[in-house]
């Protein structure tokens, strides 16, 4: 799915066109074709959808064919497939479906579908927080703000002589409040992997 023909469209068995930001509105017909068929895990089901408070109608695959010209009968065909293969099925977003002001919720609704067929926290599917490769750590958990801001007056009191970075941006993915910015001027050497 995706409002361009891009190199993974090509490689794909079939692309589907919709109209840029709108990927997230197809998740959600998806999602919605999933919960009315009981294709899904009911549990999730009802968590996504606060016990069924939270109407997914305005997303029945007619109401989502007018808005992005996808025919109902393939969004229903798709989400079908999608849920027939359980825990071996799995979405993904990023790219152009997050490049919008509503990325958040598009990528929100893409990757809640993996919860609605069970596929999260299985092998193949997809999996938060991970161990480290190295195995240098028992935690499960991502680091705490607290820690971070222990780091940065680690920083700022001369204690950290080198920081590696690997994958991130600490200075962008951190509130500036935090002061990592800033401490960064402290620490003699700093080394990225990127």
């Amino acid at each position: 799915v995706d409002s361009r023909f891009s190199t993974t469209a090509a490689s794909a068995d079939e692309w589907m066109y919709v109209p840029p930001g709108t990927e997230g509105m197809l998740a959600l017909s998806i999602a919605q074709v999933i919960i009315a068929g009981g294709l899904g895990d009911a549990d999730a089901a009802r968590q996504l959808t606060d016990g069924g408070r939270i109407d997914l109608g305005a997303f029945a695959p007619e109401e989502v064919s007018r808005k992005t010209g996808i025919d109902a009968e393939r969004i229903r065909r798709v989400a079908e497939e999608f849920a027939s293969h359980g825990p071996k099925s799995l979405a993904i977003g990023g790219g152009s479906a997050a490049a919008h002001t509503n990325g958040l919720q598009n990528l929100t609704a893409i990757y809640s579908l993996n919860y609605l067929i069970g596929s999260v926290g299985k092998p193949g599917g997809i999996v938060f927080n991970p161990q480290p490769p190295l195995g240098l750590s028992t935690r499960t958990a991502g680091s705490s703000f607290k820690e971070w801001r222990d780091l940065v007056s680690s920083m700022k009191g001369g204690l950290v002589k080198v920081l590696l970075t690997r994958g991130a941006d600490p200075m962008y993915g951190l509130p500036a409040d935090v002061g990592f910015r800033d401490a960064t001027y402290d620490v003699p050497f700093i080394f990225s992997f990127s």
